[in-house]
């Protein structure tokens, strides 16, 4: 699996309060004390999941079953998600090709 990323800023000044983007801004309002902007970078690595969101991937992930729901968590997470729908059993050792049933 290939996974990229798909940002969009659209909805940024309607955003929940409960991100994890809005969590990095109350933390760093809390402990970094000054007037500065928040280094957009920092807030570019935060989650775009909502809560609801994070615990349903999270308990998806927990049984191993996040694979069937593969494309809402690309979307949900703006990522841009490849699956390789035939997955390979072929191994190649030396100049040697073996597959996986040989």
């Amino acid at each position: 699996m290939q996974v990229g990323l798909a940002v969009d800023h659209a909805g940024d000044k309607n955003q929940n309060k409960f991100t994890p983007k809005e969590f990095v801004i109350r933390y760093w309002d809390r402990v970094i004390k000054n007037n500065l902007p928040k280094p957009s970078f920092i807030l570019s690595k935060a989650s775009p999941l909502s809560a609801a969101d994070t615990t349903a991937f999270a308990k998806d992930a927990a049984a191993n079953t996040l694979s069937t729901k593969l494309p809402e968590f690309c979307t949900a997470a703006h990522l841009l998600c490849f699956t390789e729908v035939n997955p390979s059993f072929t191994t190649y050792i030396g100049d040697t090709q073996k597959t996986g049933t040989d």
